[in-house]
């Protein structure tokens, strides 16, 4: 078994790593042909998945969304990457399916004003003040919801939400910009664990690995910073701190996409890695260092001493001029 198996077939998150040389030309097409045909480069097509459709439309409608009359009223996300083309078809749809119901008094009016509710109150002469909470309450004593004539909200039913909850990985690989028809050719390509994130996981590590030895160092560190948020949001948060340091790790190597080396002066870092960083600090080993430079990059601006006093800087929070340390 190669070390390419063993990343996906372990359990635990491990350290990324490619084995295969950075010389070898067809080195991006042993990848391919490891993960049975798929392809990291290329964007899949497939027809629409009804089961992440319906889950994207229910967290659409999550705070109750009336039915619409113009397709100006939905987002466009629905129907550019679930393929929801008649948003209003796909509404009643779903109310029909029972996915979505009409929703109660006191849901519907949390959408509203307190000046709003004040004046239906007022319709009654009935004079109230107070939290919305209150007032609300007001309402569904003096008022039934077909007297009121307001516009009817859905919010999801049980089932509904049974189903967002089933499904709720597809906003994962949304947050981390990868397309679904994507992970379903790769999951279909591949054995794989039938848990999403570990799915998630091993399709991750493709892309990184393809990046790696195809000398597209941005692409790769791009998978890394993906890696740091799958971590984080499982609240593996000394794991997810060593993946941050490794974008940082890119980040200041120089390296570009084509393999060449970015001017000494060019190099930056990114805001927002610095604040994952220290908001992790406690996790914080002085080991993450070492492994990130046992990847051998072919090229980087910072000896190991420098880069772990930089790291060191960031987490005292110390202003940070990249030229010291470079």
């Amino acid at each position: 078994m190669g070390l390419f198996d063993f990343l996906l077939k372990k359990k635990t998150k491990p350290t990324v790593s490619v084995s295969i040389s950075n010389n070898d030309y067809s080195a991006t097409e042993q990848i391919v042909k490891l993960y049975n045909d798929y392809n990291p480069n290329k964007k899949y097509t497939l027809p629409r998945n009804e089961n992440y459709a319906t889950a994207a439309f229910l967290r659409h409608c999550q705070n109750g969304k009336p039915v619409g009359s113009s397709l100006k009223e939905y987002p466009d996300y629905l129907s550019r990457k679930y393929k929801i083309n008649d948003p209003i078809k796909y509404h009643k749809c779903l109310i029909d399916n029972g996915f979505l119901v009409e929703a109660s008094l006191p849901v519907l009016l949390k959408k509203y004003k307190i000046s709003e509710i004040q004046d239906i109150l007022k319709s009654k002469n009935i004079i109230e003040k107070g939290k919305k909470e209150v007032l609300i309450q007001k309402v569904c004593e003096n008022f039934s919801i077909d007297e009121l004539n307001l516009t009817k909200i859905y919010i999801p039913t049980e089932k509904g939400i049974e189903h967002l909850n089933k499904f709720n990985f597809i906003f994962t690989l949304e947050y981390l910009g990868i397309n679904p028809d994507n992970y379903d050719t790769f999951v279909k390509l591949n054995k794989l664990s039938p848990l999403p994130n570990d799915r998630i996981w091993a399709l991750i590590n493709c892309h990184y690995m393809y990046y790696s030895v195809g000398k597209y160092y941005g692409l790769a560190r791009n998978e890394v910073l993906n890696m740091a948020k799958l971590l984080s949001s499982e609240n593996k948060n000394k794991d997810a701190l060593y993946y941050y340091i490794n974008v940082l790790y890119y980040d200041t190597s120089g390296l570009n996409n084509s393999g060449t080396v970015s001017k000494k002066e060019s190099v930056l870092l990114a805001p927002g890695i610095v604040s994952e960083i220290c908001q992790l600090k406690e996790y914080f080993d002085v080991d993450m260092v070492r492994k990130c430079y046992e990847q051998s990059l072919p090229h980087h601006y910072l000896s190991i001493q420098s880069f772990n006093k930089l790291i060191e800087d960031i987490l005292e929070d110390k202003v940070i001029d990249i030229n010291n340390y470079c």
